[in-house]
């Protein structure tokens, strides 16, 4: 008899995307799994063979307005707070044998003690301990913001301490959420050679690499990039989340009377229209990322996980600009391992991007960096390991005990 689990994540790309090669090899292999997350999410999860259940799309806000990391985990314990109820019915109207559950879902982990059930945890981007060596800005961002910080601690533990109350959830310290020191099993979607530090995470740690699979994401027919001069390409996106208008402006103007030609992703937020452009400077508001990385020459990005990983695996240089969170360890590893080079955002003008493109793109150093990392990404195991992990902890929490 087959056991039958469900995935609960964030609807955000930097979660969801990762997860999807795994979920699809996991289906492939007859393993039941059904998939809880917002309608925007729908058309991915279905296609890698899962059954997908909604999840209220109004409850969950996280915007270019939002990036304080203590009032995006207030929020989501808020929407916790909203949603624990639906989500428990739909696990006991489910009759779930096992959860799979983003390290930052709280309903998934908290329901998972509250009912019992065994738990693999998830990490979309580099493992945390309390001894690891954050750079400056990660901790500088909740400083320069402390006012907003403390306000959003108080609501934090105000609204736990309801959920408690009210639900009769377990009684743990909620900062244990912010904390990713865990005793369950966690694969971390890197290899252990990307990962800072990795001499302190002990053996529940698994580090299966990124779960890349172009099969896995649905395709943008629409999408081509025609290059009949035979440009050197050059992809600039800063995510989904974060959108500065100025910046897009900056890049525009970097690259108008370039060789290059430029994809940039002006995210769903802004309007093609709003800018004037060459016919080599082509804006779209969603690019096939996968598919413009594997033609690439040079890669803007934010640095998020997912973004770092997928360039990375196609041995492109990085210049990242991070905006906020884990952005900047990973900016630092990009930095550390010599794979590309860290902006400043805010200190940045078109002519020292454009200088600096052009000496990213014949550092050799880089290159041969880029090559080695994206050997250790390769050689992971990437979804299929993941996959491995994950039947191998149903044999062993689950069918064993049933």
């Amino acid at each position: 008899m087959k056991a039958k689990g469900i995935f609960f994540n964030i609807p955000g790309y930097g979660h969801v995307n990762p997860t999807l090669p795994m979920v699809k090899e996991l289906v492939a292999r007859g393993e039941q799994i059904d998939y809880c997350c917002t309608e925007e999410f729908r058309p991915a999860i279905e296609h890698t063979g899962a059954n997908f259940i909604p999840f209220p799309d109004e409850l969950v806000h996280v915007t270019n307005d939002n990036v304080n990391l203590l009032e995006i985990f207030a929020d989501l314990i808020e929407t916790c707070y909203e949603v624990l109820p639906q989500i428990e019915a739909i696990i006991l109207k489910g009759k779930y044998d096992y959860l799979l559950v983003d390290m930052y879902t709280p309903w998934g982990r908290l329901l998972a003690e509250k009912l019992n059930l065994p738990l693999i945890l998830f990490f979309p981007s580099f493992a945390l301990h309390q001894k690891m060596k954050e750079p400056p800005n990660s901790k500088l961002q909740l400083i320069k913001s402390l006012g907003r910080s403390l306000k959003n601690g108080v609501r934090l533990f105000a609204i736990y301490k309801k959920i408690q109350k009210k639900y009769g959830v377990p009684s743990v310290n909620v900062l244990h959420f912010l904390s990713a020191e865990v005793s369950e099993p966690c694969i971390t979607f890197t290899a252990k050679e990307f990962q800072p530090q990795s001499e302190l995470f002990p053996s529940n740690y698994l580090f299966t690499g990124p779960n890349i699979d172009i099969e896995a994401r649905i395709s943008d027919s629409n999408f081509s990039i025609n290059n009949p001069e035979n440009r050197k390409i050059i992809y600039i996106s800063l995510g989904s989340v974060v959108v500065r208008k100025e910046f897009i402006k900056m890049c525009i103007e970097a690259f108008k009377t370039s060789k290059f030609l430029i994809v940039l992703n002006i995210s769903k937020y802004l309007n093609a229209s709003d800018f004037q452009v060459p016919s080599h400077i082509i804006l779209c508001n969603f690019a096939p990322q996968l598919q413009v990385l594997a033609a690439a020459d040079l890669f803007i990005t934010h640095g998020g996980m997912n973004s770092a990983h997928e360039g990375i695996y196609f041995e492109v240089p990085l210049l990242v600009l991070p905006q906020f969170g884990d952005q900047f360890l990973v900016a630092q590893q990009v930095v550390e391992q010599q794979l590309g080079v860290w902006l400043n955002h805010k200190t940045l003008s078109a002519k020292k991007l454009l200088r600096t493109v052009e000496e990213t793109m014949e550092n050799q150093v880089i290159k041969s960096n880029l090559k080695r990392m994206s050997k250790a990404l390769r050689t992971a195991g990437g979804f299929k390991k993941a996959a491995d992990e994950v039947q191998a902890f149903i044999q062993k929490c689950v069918l064993v005990k049933n």
